[in-house]
């Protein structure tokens, strides 16, 4: 005869869940019910804190912490301080600079004025001294015509006559030189003021710096006049007119003046006479 099973729902459950446990049994074994906070949240102390990884521990495992709101206000305040500091620095750098920058710039216009005024300076004094230039570089290019010594000729060769040298001492050239000679009647000896020598003119046309030009002066003394003045009884006085002009047509003399008697051996230059320009 067969045994009669009688099924209990109850015991039939709590057998089976001591036969069938779920594999994840163990975890929940561990969760245990979390503490209450021993201080309620309040507003100085906000909930959200900054993780902060500690030096370690001794079993060398590292795990974050959390750092109070006083401590991040710090740690701001001491960056901003620092920030604060490093932008003064650059400020008074800047400042340095700017000031020498504008000491350069007022140095440089001093500079500048004294310049202005050293070349006003030298403007004036060149206009003032330019003519004066102009005039030594004239004088220094010029034409310069000299009457050298006339040496008197013998009797017997041309009586009467002198030989007569012009030379341009200049840098330019002489043109139009034109030569008189001329003997004054009251220099002619006593009893003969009334006679009259004609004077000698000579065209030398242009005469070159260095260059030399020779002539005679040939008077025609009249025959007792002459016979006088080699008896020692007068004297002549030679005037001698050279006129000419430069390259720029400008007009220039010279004169000269000699005194001669037979018992001299050369001319004499008469006193206070002469003229050269």
């Amino acid at each position: 005869m067969a045994e009669k099973i009688i099924l209990n729902p109850s015991v039939s459950r709590t057998a089976e869940s001591h036969s069938r446990r779920l594999p994840f049994a163990p975890i929940f074994d561990t969760i245990v019910a979390e503490p209450l906070p021993e201080k309620p949240l309040t507003i100085e102390e906000p909930a959200t804190k900054i993780p902060v990884r500690p030096a370690g521990d001794g079993n060398g495992s590292r795990g974050p912490t959390f750092l109070p709101a006083e401590s991040r206000t710090t740690n701001r305040s001491s960056g901003m301080e620092a920030v604060s500091q490093n932008g003064g620095w650059l400020y008074w750098l800047l400042a340095a600079g700017f000031l020498l920058l504008l000491a350069g710039m007022i140095y440089l216009g001093v500079q500048l004025q004294s310049q202005k005024q050293a070349l006003a300076e030298l403007t004036h004094t060149t206009t003032r001294t330019a003519p004066a230039t102009a005039d030594t570089r004239f004088l220094e290019q010029r034409p310069w015509v000299a009457i050298n010594d006339p040496v008197p000729l013998s009797l017997t060769t041309a009586p009467g006559s002198f030989a007569v040298s012009l030379q341009d001492s200049g840098k330019t050239p002489a043109v139009g030189v034109k030569v008189t000679a001329s003997v004054p009647p009251g220099n002619l000896p006593a009893g003969f003021e009334n006679q009259t020598v004609p004077q000698v003119n000579r065209v030398a046309g242009a005469l070159f710096p260095g260059a030399q030009y020779r002539t005679v002066l040939d008077f025609h003394f009249p025959p007792g006049v002459l016979a006088a003045i080699y008896r020692a009884q007068g004297q002549v006085e030679l005037h001698i007119n050279v006129t000419y002009e430069d390259i720029m047509h400008g007009a220039h003399t010279t004169q000269s003046c000699w005194t001669w008697h037979p018992a001299l051996r050369s001319v004499e230059p008469c006193d206070g006479f002469g003229q050269v320009n």
